[in-house]
């Protein structure tokens, strides 16, 4: 991966430069979509895809759809999700 080439050339510690792009993509995206705080990021280190993704908190009833979820559709997403979950 490029990035570890890059670390090794400057003297980097292994996973410094991913974490930095991480929260510096991660910063970008949340600025992007309104300050939203309940945004994930990953890189894959092995085929460099990036995944955005959107926490939603599991409640009984959503007040907030941008980050509430009810239980019947948390669980088609992930079937052992409970209230009071994330996913």
């Amino acid at each position: 991966m490029l990035i570890d080439q890059i670390s090794r050339e400057k003297g980097l510690p292994g996973g410094v430069l991913l974490d930095a792009i991480k929260a510096a993509l991660l910063s970008a995206a949340k600025k992007k979509h309104g300050g939203k705080e309940n945004l994930g990021l990953d890189i894959d280190e092995k085929t460099s895809d990036i995944s955005l993704y959107e926490f939603k908190n599991v409640v009984e009833e959503p007040e907030d759809p941008e980050c509430d979820i009810t239980l019947e559709e948390g669980r088609k997403l992930d079937p052992d999700v409970e209230i009071g979950g994330q996913i």
